[in-house]
């Protein structure tokens, strides 16, 4: 591996989780695309360069390294082309209070931009300083929190009052104890799997009752979510309104029987439905919900005078028409903003921040086939970690930052050669480092659980970042799911976890051979990567900023 440090140049800005690329003319004129590892703030650009087949750019690059100076370290300059950023970033990490950033090989590299950012902005931080703005932040957020719960509810409920009792609306009991959620996630996965064995008792009573109950919590939850896609569609309904009435009273068209009285009804069908979403189901603390009342009122009225105008003329004036292109109008974008607009709050604006600048934690797991891949990044990650440690103590480091990392190589030798590189280390001394595939499910349930058991946090809004192959990320995709699904059910929906990958997009040759094990730290890999593709859940983009020399 080459461990790649560049002078930064001044005008190359960038964020964790982009890309650059490199070309070295020397070698050739092709460009070569590498994830950043070094942090936002840093004043070089960092890469970590696997080397690979015996013909590539890679294995030039380190041989010319190699070959150059005493005990192959250069001692002349070398001019290097670097061109970026490309690709989008991992997520802001300032609007977010907790991360999970999960890398699989050499996926690490992006997560190690995000673990060194975070740390840079920990060290400049004063810890009893730290951990106490963020206990005022989190009051504040309460306090906020219960005041806009207690004047929230719809126009209807607030008019009613009392006829719309807590009963009413299905609410469950937040966890508050580990027991409680080993309990219920025990509950829910007991379900699961009943229903799939068909070797079960599936006539008791007891599994009955069960199942009875999770299909309502389940319902209960999702809920919400249907009633979202159907608000979705009212916009189109109101465009399609728009569109009709004006083509069949501008047009010079024959109207057939029965359309004039489609067109009444299809009107009174949309203002029924904006009516019912705008007064028992938007939040009536709004400026907006007092103009939504005043529509509601005049649409009748106007609906008996538009169909006036059709049984008088047969068709509506341009001024009718424009009446009722600003009364349609106003209820499909305000339909259209209530559905396309943000369903949670970024954490810093989430109150007054105080200067809490720093996510209260970052968890970083790592999973790597190649144990001489750990051999070769791991330390660094160490020497970072201990660098916070010594500033802000073990107990105060663990509870801001937690790393695992999991060694999946089957190679018996590879591993003992391993542990004998890392043993010293006090990330292996603590337990962090393990042998085996984690159980990613477990990993996201119990970040969650955390959250919400032993914080007693009201709510969270957590980055969860992932950085590997294509395959993996649907399958965290899909413990994500599930995990939002078990905090639906269990009544912690402010619980949110927003997804971002970060996929390869290269395909692995076949090895025709198995290469020996040598010497950790110049390991040679035969697969093949190929140029990186980013793939988001929220945002797309790309970005060119140039061309410019740097020397290392």
């Amino acid at each position: 591996m080459v461990i790649l440090k560049l002078h930064r140049p001044p005008l190359f800005q960038f964020k964790p989780g982009q890309y650059a690329y490199l070309k070295l003319s020397c070698i050739d004129n092709q460009w070569h695309p590498f994830s950043i590892a070094s942090g936002p703030a840093a004043s070089y650009l960092e890469f970590y360069i696997e080397v690979f087949g015996e013909k590539s750019w890679t294995s030039k690059l380190w041989k010319m390294l190699q070959g150059d100076g005493d005990g192959g370290i250069s001692q002349r300059q070398i001019e290097m082309e670097v061109m970026g950023p490309y690709g989008t970033s991992l997520g802001k990490t300032e609007n977010f209070s907790h991360a999970l950033a999960i890398g699989t090989g050499t996926g690490i590299v992006p997560i190690l931009s995000i673990f060194k950012q975070h740390v840079r902005q920990l060290m400049r931080l004063e810890p009893e300083n730290h951990f106490k703005a963020l206990r005022e932040h989190q009051l504040k957020m309460q306090e906020v929190e219960m005041a806009e719960e207690a004047r929230k509810g719809s126009i209807a409920k607030q008019v009613l009052g009392s006829c719309f009792s807590s009963s009413t609306f299905g609410k469950h009991v937040p966890l508050q104890d580990g027991t409680r959620a080993d309990s219920v996630r025990t509950s829910i996965r007991n379900s699961i799997i009943c229903r799939q064995e068909q070797d079960l008792d599936l006539r008791s009573s007891e599994l009955r009752q069960n199942n009875r109950n999770m299909k309502e919590a389940a319902f209960d939850a999702t809920r919400s979510i249907y009633g979202v896609v159907i608000l979705a569609g009212l916009p189109v309904i109101g465009i399609a309104l728009l569109g009709l009435t004006i083509s069949w009273n501008t047009m010079d068209i024959e109207l057939y029987s029965g359309m004039i009285e489609f067109l009444q009804a299809f009107t009174v069908f949309f203002q029924v439905c904006f009516a019912i979403v705008a007064l028992f189901v938007w939040d009536g603390n709004e400026l907006f919900a007092y103009v939504d009342v005043v529509i509601c009122m005049v649409a009748p009225v106007a609906d008996a005078f538009w169909f006036y105008k059709y049984e008088e003329y047969g068709v509506l004036r341009p001024a009718d028409i424009t009446t009722f292109c600003l009364l349609t109008g106003y209820m499909t974008v305000r339909v259209w903003s209530m559905t396309v607009r943000p369903r949670h709050r970024s954490w810093q604006n989430s109150g007054d921040s105080d200067g809490v600048r720093a996510m209260e934690r970052l968890e970083i797991v790592w999973v790597s086939r190649s144990a001489s891949l750990v051999a070769e990044i791991l330390p660094d990650i160490n020497s970072i970690r201990e660098t916070l440690v010594k500033s802000w103590g073990e107990e105060h480091a663990r509870s801001v930052c937690r790393i695992s990392v999991y060694v999946t190589d089957t190679d018996p030798k590879a591993r003992e050669l391993l542990i004998d590189d890392i043993h010293h280390t006090a990330l292996f001394q603590s337990g962090n480092v393990r042998f085996g595939r984690p159980d990613f499910g477990r990993i996201i349930e119990d970040h969650s659980l955390d959250l919400i058991c032993t914080n007693n946090r009201r709510t969270s809004y957590s980055l969860m970042a992932f950085c590997g192959s294509p395959r993996l990320s649907q399958e965290l995709h899909q413990c994500k799911i599930s995990n939002d699904m078990l905090l639906g059910i269990t009544g912690n929906k402010k619980h949110q976890m927003e997804f971002v990958s970060e996929s390869y997009g290269g395909v692995k040759k076949a090895v025709k051979a198995k290469p020996k094990v040598g010497d950790l730290h110049n390991n040679t890999t035969l697969e093949k990567g190929g140029v990186r593709r980013r793939t988001t859940a929220y945002r797309s983009a790309s970005k060119r900023f140039g061309r410019e020399i740097s020397r290392f």
